[in-house]
């Protein structure tokens, strides 16, 4: 993502050199690679070793798959804390920025930790959900994205309209897979077993959300580039960070 070089005179003070189409392109690239891998394992069915298919299987939990999207949450939110450190530091409005920040940070440790999954099961008892509404933590979940949303109107109206366009397009990649196609392989799952069409849902839900947390750190980078420049540095020159 960046070439970091320490100043020969000060050792606090570090310079960062970013590429947002760079960075875009392999985290692509390895996005096609799990893939490809976990389509392998599908298509091989019975054929293949169990431990093959529970690490790449994307309907599995703690793989490689789920690890590639904790990390990307995780860029997320450290790019977005970074961003909200710049505005402060050049007189912006850094709040939203952080409390963006926190909130992603809270959805990668999400993600590894499988929080949504204790969430599910007693939103599902609590209210007696199922169809489509099986996985019941998009219950929950969805009010927060709204109220979020509606928090954050004027965050968003304030942005450049590049970044807004990115943020809103890589959002709608991410919550299309992550509600929408959970919601139809919940469906699938309880009405029928894991058919084939369920496997197709649940491929395209994970596929979609780390397409789209890829494009939102494509987004911010693009931010952070476009308004302070490809070089960063981290630090002050009299020593203090």
């Amino acid at each position: 993502m960046a070439v970091l070089k320490n100043h020969t005179r000060n050792l606090k003070t570090v310079q960062i050199n970013i590429k947002p189409f760079f960075v875009l392109k392999v985290l692509l690239l390895f996005i096609l690679l799990l893939s490809g891998l976990h389509l392998l394992g599908l298509y091989l069915g019975a054929g293949v070793s169990p431990r093959f298919m529970v690490q790449f299987d994307f309907n599995q939990e703690a793989n490689i798959p789920a690890f590639f999207s904790a990390i990307n949450l995780f860029l997320c939110a450290l790019l977005l804390l970074l961003t909200s450190l710049l505005k402060q530091k050049s007189g912006s409005p850094m709040l939203s920025w952080a409390f963006l920040g926190l909130i992603f940070l809270f959805l990668s440790v999400d993600e590894a930790a499988g929080i949504h999954e204790m969430i599910m099961g007693m939103t599902r008892r609590a209210l007696n959900l199922s169809g489509y509404f099986y996985y019941a933590w998009i219950v929950p979940y969805g009010l927060g994205v709204v109220l979020l949303t509606a928090l954050l109107v004027p965050f968003f109206k304030d942005l450049p309209k590049r970044t807004r366009s990115l943020f809103l397009t890589s959002g709608a990649i991410f919550l299309t897979g992550s509600v929408g196609f959970e919601m139809l392989g919940g469906n699938i799952i309880q009405s029928q077993g894991p058919t084939a069409l369920y496997s197709f849902y649940y491929t395209c839900e994970e596929m979609l959300e780390m397409i789209g947390s890829s494009l939102f750190i494509y987004a911010l980078l693009d931010h952070i580039t476009g308004i302070y420049g490809s070089s960063i540095s981290i630090g002050r020159s009299d020593g203090s960070l």
